[in-house]
């Protein structure tokens, strides 16, 4: 009983990790971002956070999926495989979601909208990409993505795998109780139980562009972006 228990709560806890992630992402965008920020009214600050919530919980529970069905997988495999596993899998996406994050806010100075698809278009032409970009940028760039990869890894490392015990060997009756808590990741994902899941249309709420834009989740919209396969200069609107 309580090795099911300590396993509900340690997916507990690492989906509000994920959650929380997203929040400061959100924090450190209008922080970079000071120019505009400081035209809003904290009324505003506070609506786009609880707006923005939403996305942050969807884009949480896809990314908790794999981690989840590894803490299943305790009762076939062995602690240490699976929380070598767990770890390199958070390590990884930390890394990817910070990279993700340093392109979203030096792209948005230039383009005033949030993270797509539309940049992967410059990969094969970095000559272009970083035509209008400074060696201080590049440096700036670089080094927000080892601080913020550096800091995250530490305190996911610090919070939820050193000392942790909970990550341990299941009995099978407790293998459905976490495939339903798999299964509950549906409802986060699609923003709830309405008919057409959860767009950026269900965080704007704002007439100025620039608080719609605070609200939506950089990962979500690229993941969305990229699932659509949506190019923005085909599709404008």
């Amino acid at each position: 009983m309580q090795a099911v228990f300590n396993s509900i709560s340690f997916n507990l806890k690492y989906y509000g990790f994920w959650v929380l992630y997203f929040v400061t992402a959100r924090f450190l965008f209008v922080s970079y971002h000071t120019d505009m920020t400081k035209t809003l009214a904290p009324s505003e600050l506070f609506l786009v956070f609880g707006y923005g919530l939403r996305l942050d919980f969807s884009i949480s529970a896809y990314l908790v999926i794999i981690p989840f069905i590894l803490v299943l997988f305790c009762s076939f495999l062995s602690e240490r495989t699976v929380r070598l596993a767990h770890k390199t899998y958070s390590f990884g996406f930390v890394l990817l979601m910070n990279i993700l994050l340093s392109i979203d806010l030096f792209l948005y100075s230039y383009w005033n909208a949030r993270l797509d698809t539309t940049f992967i278009r410059y990969l094969n032409t970095p000559d272009l990409m970083f035509a209008s970009t400074t060696t201080g940028d590049l440096i700036l760039f670089i080094g927000l993505i080892i601080g913020l990869t550096s800091l995250t890894c530490y305190s996911i490392n610090y919070f939820f795998y050193k000392g942790v015990k909970e990550i341990e060997r299941i009995p099978l009756w407790g293998i459905p109780v976490l495939t339903l808590l798999i299964g509950l990741l549906l409802l986060p994902m699609r923003g709830g139980l309405q008919t057409i899941p959860i767009n950026q249309s269900n965080v704007y709420f704002s007439n100025t562009m620039y608080v719609n834009h605070v609200a939506v989740n950089y990962a979500w919209n690229f993941m969305h972006a990229l699932s659509k396969q949506i190019d923005v200069n085909e599709h404008p609107f």
